[in-house]
């Protein structure tokens, strides 16, 4: 055994804190890792899964949706970082008035009401999974 491995009763507090903040660092760059890789994943998710109109649809406002338009602007921010949290956001940069209509359905002008088209939540459930599973295979595989 080395004389590096040993470490004198006096310094054990020292050596174990030392230990602490090396696997934190570890852990804080595989969460930072993950959240890219399930982010983009579930970016080209939402894009292929996003509802499709074969016409453009003009919005209350005046807003126009062209064809294929609103599965193609998802895109991904940081999250606000407090502390020690790191966060990436999924959203949707032009038409974010737009996802909850279509998410949950809404009335339309005659009463009726159009039929929900979940895609953000079942989406937002699987990679919330894959994440989760990713970060502890990580973790495990390192200590």
């Amino acid at each position: 055994m080395s004389n590096s491995n040993k470490v004198k009763p006096d310094n054990l507090s020292n050596a174990i804190m030392e230990y602490l903040k090396e696997c934190k660092e570890d852990i804080e760059e595989d969460v930072v890792d993950v959240s890219n890789q399930v982010t983009k994943k579930a970016k080209t998710e939402l894009k292929s899964i996003s509802p499709r109109t074969s016409r453009t649809v003009i919005l209350t406002g005046g807003t126009s949706v062209a064809p294929g338009s609103y599965s193609k602007s998802w895109f991904i921010k940081k999250g606000q970082k407090a502390r020690d949290i790191y966060s990436k956001i999924v959203y949707n940069r032009d038409y974010y008035r737009l996802t909850h209509l279509l998410e949950f359905g809404h009335a339309n002008r005659d009463g009726s009401r159009t039929k929900p088209i979940p895609h953000i939540r079942k989406t937002e459930v699987k990679y919330r999974q894959i994440f989760i599973k990713e970060l502890e295979k990580r973790i495990e595989r390192g200590y």
